[in-house]
């Protein structure tokens, strides 16, 4: 009995924690039209290992997505603003400035919107 109320209070405080995220809008970030190649200011920050970075360009080139990547762990630049961002994983994606942390297609058509 002890293990399963154990088991549901670690539940439940995950549960809390995903579902009161606050939704992450860029601020330190200096975002311009010069930053991105392409009309609707996609950047992707990634590297070269990470699966769902690599599930991210399959997805947006599917979509015909212009985008901009820098690979945080050769570039000075893309490494400054992952930092910036708060980035914590890979995929980060920022869309019309708006954070999108891991690969989240949904979250990456609604922001395009």
């Amino acid at each position: 009995m002890f293990n399963k109320l154990f088991v549901l209070l670690i539940f439940a405080g995950f549960l809390n924690w995903y579902l009161t995220e606050p939704e992450t809008n860029v601020t330190e970030f200096v975002y311009t039209q010069d930053t991105v190649d392409g009309d609707n200011g996609v950047i992707l920050y990634a590297t070269q290992w990470c699966g769902y970075c690599e599930k991210a360009r399959e997805f947006m080139a599917s979509n015909n997505i212009e985008y901009q990547e820098y690979d945080i762990e050769k570039s000075e630049k893309g490494a400054n603003d992952y930092k910036a961002l708060n980035g914590n994983g890979v995929p980060l994606l920022v869309v019309n400035n708006k954070v999108i942390r891991g690969y989240k297609p949904s979250e990456i058509m609604a922001a395009l919107d």
